[in-house]
């Protein structure tokens, strides 16, 4: 089942804990962000503390802030001999 919340008019904390909500109902117990392209609020991460995974789409500081082809781009432009995805725990710290 697919659950789809809009955060337009909310507050961080207040879309967070909407998801927040919704994963307990379903028992979640693996968060992937994967584009997810949101800040987390540290709510969000102390709840979910050890369960959340973010994915990056290079090795991390490289290319940080950067998402899908743009990232993939910027790798072969920069002549990088090594590249990879970023594979973290979620923390307060933003790719952290």
């Amino acid at each position: 089942k697919t659950q789809f919340y809009s955060a337009k008019g909310l507050k961080r904390e207040e879309f967070d804990a909407k998801v927040t909500s919704c994963l307990k109902e379903h028992k979640v117990d693996l968060i992937l962000a994967i584009g997810y392209m949101r800040i987390l609020s540290d709510s969000f991460v102390k709840t979910w503390w050890g369960k959340t995974l973010n994915v990056h789409p290079s090795l991390l500081p490289d290319f940080a802030g950067g998402m899908d082809l743009q990232v993939h781009q910027a790798v072969v432009d920069a002549k990088k001999e090594f590249s990879g995805c970023t594979v973290h725990y979620i923390t307060e710290e933003v790719d952290g």
